[in-house]
């Protein structure tokens, strides 16, 4: 019967389609069935070959062509690609005429059983020893312009100085009289002659440093990251300062608490002696946008200090770094111990976006898979422009020209950090059983319009952003039209760790404004601020007065009557370990604006394990920021996540000639910061139930009174318990938490998980 009803749909398909057979070559495939159709791929084809698995396709763009000649077949279309690498020049871009017709699937993935790896990168040879005395090597760039370097698969780190250089102090002249006569001032230092060794024996002296605007000054304030190319140097005694002499008073706000310091008694050197460092617009100007709550001054979530400069040759001094010269097309690398710069194998990526799949709103890209392949190799060349990386919050940038000084801390249009693989007007769209590694940007970038779509049981690891992005902060995102709207999404079964290995202001996963999103079953380990974070506006987009910021006021992002899309999510059984591994003032789970409209659709934190955060960076476990409402937490566990404290850097030494500029900031590194939960400015409408933790009590950061209400308000508790008092019950739920099977696709030594048993430090 099988091979009767084979022969009579062959003659059905001839009489009927005949044009479709001749076209597409339907049958001429390695399929069993006659609802498949494979095509073949292999570095070793050529694009001239027929494409079968004995004639393969040469190139995946030969293979992406002839399955869209056939996506209107009533099919299902796979286009294997056979072991090997394959080396993109060019983005491979998906739009509608990828889609295939009648609910079918077009799907790209490795052949079974072999490793398929897409690479935007070329790779870097013929080292020679150019530095004998520091053991630098060097070899031709080939042309390529990169923020990144790979030896041996791992990432090399870019030629940087040591954290906190004593001898700088960024300062930006605010005028409150006249903000657009500000003067945009720069970062003061000493000159080298004037230097006290004992403060630093490897100041990074300015004076040396060669090819200037290649250079970074990055700041880490708070949970911001400000990464500001500098323009140009100028050294004492061809600097006149004129900023500090007048200076007998410094104001430095924190939340709602202002300390005054006015003791001249530590400066220990003539503060108008002193050379310029001039940085790079709109970046420096961005970088300090935030001032005091008098609106005098920039405040410390402006570009207060200087974390550390990068990417000069003068920096090179440590086993593992790179610098590149693109003046000379040359590269420069200090091998580590064991490394033979003759065998070693070096990428170097160039290609910003491996993927790019973009439908309309008319038209979105519909029923497309990718699965079981390895993307890496990518980069994302923005920050080092002039537009530099400066960070509002969760990889979310300040990109402009034409934003208001502010005192809130954020601005309210932003534009997000792109995806290597990146994704907008979707449906039905799933990365199953892929790995995602070395990406220069976030790895994996679902936008606007994103429906029905999966991203299931992956491995992303060493990645520059976050490694999962889904929706966005823009109007067409908190205000969507039904094309719009990112819902009835499922991020589950994946592995992350090591994210923000560049920039580390970013979650893990981040989701934007979305509704009925599913995280579900996700291992998150090693992330340098919160493993999840989900929402946008501090309340300010919600409807109602919503002051989900210190200073802000009503209305300040507009009249907004409508709920957002924000609804029905759920963030369920993930583990999270070691988050807040570089910045603080976040969590396991941040959230900010409203989850939901009401309680029968508010945001489900339930079956999560998070542990081991950083204990020198404060923070809340379950973190509900600026007006989040509308949220229930429940049957979680939290241990190991001890109240740590502020940190504004390495505290300062009194020999540094800047001391009294950076005091107080070495006092309040000792505030402590952060409980299991907490918030500031939290609206509340919160359930605590049957969760196991350490402090039931809410750090309530920035209480306040509105109205009459005292907010958060409509916090409750039922079934909650000290985890130290019941670790059996507690470990129930631990075992059920992250991910749950590795697919056959990823080794098992890549496979690398935290420990399910509970063990209290």
């Amino acid at each position: 019967m099988k091979k009767a009803f084979r022969r009579y749909f062959v003659l059905l398909l001839t009489v009927t389609t005949p044009l479709l057979l001749s076209s597409c070559n339907l049958f001429d495939s390695d399929s069993d069935t006659t609802s498949n159709y494979d095509i073949w791929v292999s570095p070793y084809g050529d694009d001239a070959n027929s494409g079968s698995s004995d004639s393969p396709f040469k190139t995946i763009q030969r293979a992406q062509q002839k399955a869209r000649e056939i996506a209107d077949s009533r099919i299902n279309i796979t286009v294997n690609l056979k072991e090997g690498v394959y080396r993109l020049d060019a983005t491979l871009a998906f739009d509608a005429s990828d889609s295939p017709q009648n609910g079918f699937m077009v799907t790209y993935k490795s052949q079974d059983g072999a490793d398929a790896h897409l690479y935007g990168s070329k790779q870097i040879d013929n080292w020679t020893l150019c530095d004998a005395g520091k053991n630098i090597y060097c070899a031709n760039a080939k042309g390529l312009d990169s923020r990144q370097l790979y030896i041996n698969g791992e990432r090399a780190t870019r030629a940087r100085t040591g954290d906190y250089p004593g001898g700088f102090w960024p300062y930006y002249g605010y005028n409150s009289a006249s903000p657009a006569n500000s003067d945009p001032g720069g970062i003061l230092f000493i000159p080298v002659q004037n230097m006290d060794s004992s403060l630093d024996p490897n100041w990074p002296d300015p004076n040396t440093w060669r090819n200037i605007e290649d250079i970074e000054a990055v700041s880490l304030p708070q949970w911001k990251m400000q990464r500001v190319p500098l323009k140009s140097i100028t050294s004492y005694p061809n600097y006149n300062n004129t900023h500090i002499s007048a200076v007998d008073e410094i104001l430095f706000y924190i939340h709602e608490i202002t300390i005054d310091v006015s003791d001249d008694g530590y400066l220990n050197y003539d503060l108008s002696k002193t050379g310029l460092i001039t940085l790079q617009d709109p970046a420096w100007t961005n970088s300090n946008l935030y001032l005091d709550k008098d609106k005098t001054a920039t405040n410390m979530w402006s570009f207060f200090r200087v974390a550390f400069f990068e990417n000069a040759y003068e920096f090179l001094d440590e086993k593992g770094e790179w610098y590149l010269d693109k003046s000379q097309d040359t590269v420069y690398y200090i091998p580590l111990d064991g490394q033979d710069m003759t065998t070693v194998t070096a990428e170097m990526p160039f290609l910003q976006k491996l993927i790019t799949v973009t439908g309309s709103q008319s038209e979105p890209v519909k029923n497309l898979r990718f699965q079981n392949l390895n993307f890496a190799y990518a980069t994302w060349m923005t920050p080092s422009t002039n537009i530099g990386y400066v960070a509002d919050q969760s990889g979310n940038l300040v990109v402009d020209t034409t934003y208001n000084y502010n005192s809130i801390g954020h601005v309210q249009y932003v534009q997000e950090t792109p995806g290597n693989i990146e994704l907008e007007y979707v449906n039905g769209v799933v990365f199953d059983g892929n790995i995602f590694e070395h990406m220069g940007a976030v790895a994996l970038h679902f936008g606007t319009g994103t429906q029905n779509s999966v991203i299931r049981s992956n491995l992303f690891e060493d990645i520059s952003s976050s490694a999962i992005w889904l929706g966005g902060v823009q109007q067409e995102d908190y205000a969507p039209n039904s094309a719009q709207i990112t819902q009835n999404n499922t991020i589950s079964n994946n592995l992350i760790r090591h994210v923000g290995q560049e920039y580390y202001d970013v979650a893990g996963i981040y989701v934007g404004f979305s509704t009925n999103t599913l995280i579900d079953h996700n291992t998150i380990m090693y992330t340098p601020w919160s493993a999840i974070a989900m929402g946008w506006g501090w309340g300010l987009l919600d409807p109602g007065i919503n002051l989900g910021l210190s200073t802000a006021t009503p209305y300040m992002w507009g009249v907004h009557t409508d709920y957002t899309p924000n609804s029905d999510n759920k963030i369920t059984n993930n583990r999270t370990y070691s988050t807040l591994e570089q910045l603080w003032d976040g969590g396991g789970v941040y959230t900010t604006g409203y989850q939901g409209s009401s309680a029968e659709n508010a945001l489900l934190i339930e079956g999560n394990v998070f542990s081991d955060k950083n204990p020198n960076r404060g923070g809340n476990t379950v973190y509900s920021d600026g007006m989040s409402r509308h949220i229930n937490v429940k049957n979680n566990v939290m241990y190991n996540n001890p109240q740590a404290k502020a940190f504004f850097g390495t505290d300062i030494t009194l020999n540094d000639p800047f001391y009294i500029q950076y005091a107080i900031f070495s006092l309040m590194n000792d505030v402590g910061y952060g409980y299991d939960t907490g918030g500031c400015r939290t609206y509340g409408d919160i359930a605590y139930d049957g969760n196991f933790w350490h402090y039931e009590q809410f750090f309530n950061i920035c209480p306040f009174t509105y109205e009459g209400t005292s907010y958060p308000t409509a916090l409750s508790y039922s079934g909650n318990q000290k985890i130290a008092t019941n670790i059996p019950d507690a470990q129930i739920i631990a075992n059920e938490a992250g991910v749950t099977s590795r697919p056959s696709s990823i080794p098992a030594s890549r496979w690398i998980t935290p420990s399910k048993v509970i063990t209290l430090n």
